[in-house]
């Protein structure tokens, strides 16, 4: 087997979800802007606790895009890349880039 140029991000720790194959193919389908920023995990089930209310509180004064990754009962990966006013409600809507 050859050795495999990966590109990768940035990243304060390795990720749990996704092998380092899976996160160097991911990187690079994103926009070149969003490439430019490291990848920090800023909420995990497993550090922060399964609350809906911690992740908000989390993420309360966070402005980048996310990255927000789920790993199902089956072991499936999943997820979507959100601006940040998405998980914030403006009004009666949630609003996005079109990065979103």
């Amino acid at each position: 087997m050859s050795d495999v140029d990966l590109t990768m991000p940035e990243m304060n720790m390795r990720s749990f979800i996704l092998s380092q194959y899976q996160v160097s193919a991911l990187y690079l389908t994103l926009s070149p802007r969003l490439r430019l920023y490291p990848w920090t995990m800023l909420y995990s089930i497993t550090r922060d606790g399964c609350s809906l209310k911690n992740l908000y509180k989390r993420l309360e004064n966070y402005d980048q895009a996310l990255l927000f990754l789920i790993l199902d009962t089956r072991k499936t990966a999943f997820g979507a890349v959100l601006s940040s006013p998405n998980l914030k409600l403006q009004g009666k809507v949630y609003t996005g880039t079109p990065e979103t």
